[in-house]
């Protein structure tokens, strides 16, 4: 059987369908709703959506915020006003989602740093201006939609980083 494959148009769309989830979020409902959305021979399975950080990550926060924001948006009989709930609703969830991506980021990026600064590579080694010969421009177009290294696990990077002082770190360096 064929893997289902998981291209960058169908993780947007995917995403975009939680964001959008209006009732109880389950990954059954979910998987066969994505399913028939995207017109998919055979259903996707929880396994290859959970692989995905940004699907993991929308569907995590979606599911949170369904459960504590429970009958918060008004109801109206007005149609418009119906409407510009719901468009608020997705919004909102929209920016949820990109709140915990940026989250991660900045989790990772201090994991990083960290572990540079346990390498002895300090930070005026990693602010070294580029060669000529590299196109800023270039590297940013590529990097800008990106998603994290396959090595990365979303769920580890919300794990806090433990406080480093002046005394751990000249032990650590003792050892």
């Amino acid at each position: 059987m064929p893997r289902i494959v998981m291209t960058e148009k169908n993780i947007q769309a995917i995403v975009r369908i939680i964001n959008e989830w209006d009732h109880k979020l389950s990954m059954k409902a979910l998987c066969e709703y994505i399913t028939k959305q995207l017109d998919l021979d055979k259903q996707i399975s929880k396994k290859t959506l959970l692989e995905n950080e940004d699907v993991s990550n929308a569907y995590y926060s979606r599911k949170e915020w369904l459960r504590t924001n429970k009958d918060t948006t008004p109801k109206s009989n007005d149609l418009n006003l119906q409407n510009a709930f719901d468009k608020i609703d997705k919004l909102r969830a929209e920016l949820e989602s990109t709140k915990a991506k940026n989250k991660a980021l900045i989790e990772q990026f201090v994991r990083w740093q960290y572990n540079l600064y346990m390498m002895s590579i300090n930070m005026d080694q990693l602010n070294w201006e580029l060669p000529q010969s590299v196109a800023m421009d270039k590297i940013m177009e590529i990097l800008k939609d990106a998603p994290l290294p396959p090595n990365v696990d979303a769920y580890e990077l919300n794990v806090p980083m433990p406080k480093i002082t002046r005394a751990d770190d000249k032990k650590l360096k003792r050892i």
